[in-house]
């Protein structure tokens, strides 16, 4: 049984992205209200870059979709 436990969710663009979870076996009380703000900072900047990391991911499969089929079909430039 763990002595404390807090739950924060993360919210990105208005939208649920995830939750904090953290527990502590040995001290009672361990987390307070005033880590809240902290975790929801830390919270919205890994949604953001993990958004940014999908992102990138997306435009490099663009870009290589698109070096592809420039390889099969190459531009006319006149």
């Amino acid at each position: 049984c763990f002595q404390s436990v807090m739950a924060v969710p993360i919210f990105n663009s208005d939208a649920l992205f995830g939750v904090v979870y953290l527990e502590q076996e040995d001290i009672r009380g361990a987390f307070t209200v005033g880590m809240v703000p902290v975790l929801n900072a830390i919270g919205t900047q890994f949604a953001i870059s993990y958004e940014s990391l999908l992102n990138l991911e997306k435009l490099k499969a663009s870009k290589d979709k698109l070096e592809d089929l420039t390889k099969v079909h190459p531009l006319q430039l006149h």
